[in-house]
């Protein structure tokens, strides 16, 4: 009775990865599945909605709390803030408050929610348009996902995640530009500000085309590429890795370079005066 009970068992289970499989195929693949009061669960497309909100003036400050999201803002022609979101149940939807120059974006925790077709973790994505007029204070904190940034004007912008790549690029910015996570990926292109400050512990840091005073890069474990970063100050540390510096224009003269791996090749082409 047990072994007909275990080859039973056996078989269910390959039913299910099977339909699971040929939903996908069909187009039709469910979301997740969320252990609710009913029993199991299986979730449909995911949801979605649009939320356009009026600002009125230039000066915003976008605040996100976002736990296994997908960030991603970029600047559009509307004279609105567009937010899209997308969520795979009612414990992942996301909640936006909006008081005058303050928008607000928060994702209820999911505590039953698994999707077998992405061990990510990730469980949503947010989509955020802003004026090309807004000048911001960026504040993203997020736990798993990826996040992107591109083409936007900014006062300052704090991005903390624990596991996620990060893509900030066409940024021109008042203040700091700082970004810190634990294990991540981190690319920068063609960013003026006032100051860069990249921080992770695994993984590689890609910068290019940067213009500000002073460059903090830090990193445990991964490689540091810099290319055409022209700074009075630069700071480039690794433990693990690679460090390689290089400008084109070798007329123009770093104050001040740090540069140090303990266990890596360092490759410096580019003006400097003091090296520390």
């Amino acid at each position: 009775m047990k072994k007909y009970f275990l080859i039973s068992s056996i078989l269910a289970v390959v039913m299910l990865i099977v339909g699971g499989i040929g939903l996908l195929a069909t187009g039709e693949a469910f979301s997740g599945i969320t252990f609710g009061n009913e029993g199991i669960e299986f979730k449909g497309i995911a949801e979605s909605f649009t939320e356009e909100i009026d600002i009125t003036n230039s000066n915003v400050n976008l605040n996100l709390n976002v736990p296994n999201t997908k960030v991603e803002i970029y600047s559009g022609t509307s004279n609105k803030v567009i937010v899209n979101c997308w969520y795979n149940n009612e414990n992942d939807k996301f909640i936006i408050d909006n008081n005058e120059d303050t928008i607000n974006i928060r994702r209820k925790e999911s505590y039953g929610s698994i999707n077998f077709f992405d061990f990510s973790g990730v469980v949503g994505t947010v989509e955020i348009i802003v004026p090309q007029s807004v000048i911001g204070n960026y504040k993203v904190e997020a736990t798993n996902g990826s996040i992107e940034i591109n083409d936007i004007k900014a006062a300052n912008i704090d991005i903390r995640t624990t596991n996620g790549n990060f893509e900030i690029g066409d940024i021109t910015a008042e203040g700091e530009v700082k970004i810190s996570t634990n294990n991540g990926r981190v690319v920068g292109e063609d960013i003026n500000a006032a100051l860069v400050n990249f921080e992770t512990t695994n993984g590689l840091v890609d910068l290019e085309d940067i213009k500000t005073d002073n460059i903090r890069v830090r990193t445990t474990n991964g490689l540091i590429k810099a290319y055409n970063c022209y700074s009075k100050d630069i700071t480039l540390r690794t433990t693990n890795g690679a460090i390689t510096l290089e400008n084109e224009d070798k007329n123009y003269q770093i104050e001040n370079l740090d540069v140090d791996t303990t266990n890596g090749k360092e490759t410096i082409n580019a003006n400097y005066k003091n090296r520390r």
